[in-house]
């Protein structure tokens, strides 16, 4: 077993860890992670990303979110598929605040989400009445030059109204048709009727 620790890190390809990944024995591999931990030992970038990328598709959230937990611990960078990964089931648990944490965190380590994952974050956080990060992220997508969907910033504007915040609904839109985009007549509808 301590060769295959060894190997898990050794090695470009990691390759005793990409064989038990290929396997599917994602057990092992937990178990290979947490003792190259508990030894001080760092696995790569690849083997790390591509055993918490197996792990979320297999469903192991629980284990991505305590090696994504002990980050710096293990020096894990995760990539941007990885926070993807993350981001969404924690929306989909209705876990926004912790989503919008590692959303944050993501930043600080030069990935933003696609716009899928920052659209699935945004709408749950508006369904909860969160406005002011939904703002937040609004800014921090607009300053790295990403475009989040219309269909966003029209639900977005709608929780603006809903919340009596029309005057911030009126500025989102400003800046909609600043970027020569338009909002649906029912977005429009609801900025008249407050």
């Amino acid at each position: 077993m301590g060769q295959d620790k060894g190997e898990l890190h050794t090695g470009e390809d990691g390759l005793a860890g990409k064989r038990l990944l290929k396997q599917n024995r994602l057990q092992e591999v937990c178990d290979l992670l947490m003792d190259m931990k508990e030894s001080g030992i760092v696995p790569d970038k690849v083997t790390m990303n591509a055993a918490l990328c197996f792990f979320c598709k297999a469903g192991m959230m629980d284990i991505v979110f305590e090696f994504y937990k002990m980050k710096p611990d293990i020096g894990l960078t995760p990539n941007s598929l990885i926070y993807n990964y993350i981001i969404n089931p924690l929306c989909g648990d209705g876990s926004t605040d912790e989503a919008y944490g590692v959303l944050k965190n993501s930043i600080t380590h030069a990935y933003f989400p696609g716009k899928e994952t920052f659209s699935v974050l945004a709408d749950a956080l508006c369904r909860e009445g969160k406005l002011e990060k939904v703002k937040d992220l609004i800014l921090l997508a607009l300053e790295r030059k990403v475009m989040p969907a219309v269909s966003m910033y029209e639900k977005f504007i709608r929780a603006l109204c809903r919340a009596e915040r029309a005057e911030d609904g009126y500025l989102i839109h400003g800046e909609l048709s600043r970027m020569n985009r338009h909002a649906s007549g029912m977005t429009y509808s609801h900025l008249i009727k407050l």
